[in-house]
């Protein structure tokens, strides 16, 4: 089915009848049913043009909205991943703060243990020191105790 346009109704003629309807009131009426067609195919222009610009736009707003998706995506994926990274790492730092921790326990209970067996050792050495010198001053003490003994037997020998 063709279209019509307002030019078709404009330029509309229809054969004359007898009875008929009123040549002018019906060409008036093609004439208003035109300007009304006229009118509407414009505003139907209209809407369709406002449709397609409208319709670009939602592609538009569509894209950046498929684009923040995508960005907040990639942003939640980062966070996550520099949790995870800052996590290991605190769990890296805390392992070996803790060997650290535990190597200079080590340490010190091995110095503490030296130092306590530098103690003995001294101590040993003391002992044994004040020992010797004992059996010195003994033998010194018998010395002078016998030497007295030995003048005066030597005197009385010499005199006799």
């Amino acid at each position: 089915m063709e279209r019509i346009t307002p030019i078709d109704l404009e330029s509309a003629r229809f054969p004359q009848v007898r009875n008929g309807y009123d040549q002018n009131a019906v060409d008036t009426m093609l004439k208003t049913a035109a300007a009304e067609l006229e009118s509407l195919l414009r505003v139907i222009q209209e809407l369709r043009q406002q449709h397609e610009t409208e319709r670009r736009e939602l592609e538009l707003f569509r894209a950046k909205e498929s684009t923040l998706a995508d960005v907040l995506i990639m942003a939640q994926r980062a966070a996550d991943d520099t949790r995870a990274v800052a996590n290991k790492e605190a769990e890296m730092v805390t392992e070996q703060a803790k060997r650290q921790a535990e190597d200079i326990r080590r340490a010190a209970k091995d110095e503490i243990g030296e130092i306590e067996r530098k103690i003995e050792q001294r101590m040993i050495d003391k002992r044994n020191f004040e020992a010797r010198f004992r059996s010195l001053l003994n033998d010194y003490l018998r010395t002078l105790e016998d030497a007295p003994t030995l003048k005066i037997a030597e005197r009385d020998a010499a005199a006799g």
